[in-house]
């Protein structure tokens, strides 16, 4: 059931019985001496909020029956330092790693389809990140004021780069960003005053041909565009 566990700050340790095919929302947020969840074979699905702000969480390991990660399932953990996603995961949800601030890398498998809006925004620990190419969509402030991210690949089957997806990730020095890429929203890079190079899989021409909205780089230093004919220069 929803908040069934909600609040219970002595709570150290819990294993969901067997035969558990579901969990409510927010069934142990708040839980912040939480420090170990066994998993059971079954669940497919992490429910929203379910574990938001369990400050006691340093590493998860997601099973290989999970699917689908929810809203803010594990926001605000801002002690977990490591996730390990299954290979069967598909679906990361809205804010659902938002403000773990302790994280320093997550590994993406290639089963990845979507990255949900603010998912890992405020993740400000966090180095880099590659997006696999079975990545179809990058959710609007997905990785938002990342502070410490200095590089991001972006794989082949995201086509837009969606609003302020990497706005304020001061540190981000390099971008990878593949031919396919056919719109660039605003302000996603707005802010990234470190950034020195846009690698691109296409030529100048296909470049200059990506719908850019006007404020897509706001605020951000002279750079160069590597492209695979060539180099832009944004000054």
């Amino acid at each position: 059931r929803d908040f069934a566990f909600t609040g219970c700050i002595g709570l150290t340790s819990f294993t969901l019985p067997k035969g558990v095919i579901s969990v409510g929302k927010n069934a142990f947020a708040g839980c912040h001496g939480l420090t170990n969840i066994d998993f059971v074979a079954g669940i497919e699905h992490l429910a929203d909020g379910m574990f938001k702000a369990c400050l006691g969480l340093v590493n998860i390991t997601i099973p290989a029956s999970i699917k689908s990660i929810g809203v803010s399932t594990f926001a605000g953990c801002t002690n977990l330092e490591s996730v390990v996603l299954s290979e069967n995961i598909e679906i990361i949800g809205e804010s659902a790693f938002a403000s773990c601030q302790s994280l320093k890398s997550i590994l993406f498998p290639e089963s990845i389809t979507e990255i949900g809006e603010y998912a890992f925004s405020n993740c400000t620990s966090l180095s880099e990140i590659v997006i696999p190419d079975n990545v179809q969509r990058l959710g609007y402030f997905a990785f938002f004021d990342c502070t410490a991210l200095e590089k991001a690949i972006i794989g082949k089957g995201v086509t837009v780069i969606e609003f302020k997806t990497f706005c304020g990730c001061i540190s981000l020095t390099e971008v990878t960003l593949s031919e396919n890429i056919t719109k660039l929203q605003n302000e996603i890079l707005g802010g990234c005053t470190s950034l020195k190079n846009i690698i691109f899989g296409g030529t100048q021409s296909e470049w200059d041909e990506i719908n850019k909205f006007g404020a897509w780089n706001v605020n951000t230093p002279n750079y160069y565009i590597v492209c695979t004919d060539g180099t832009l220069v944004k000054s």
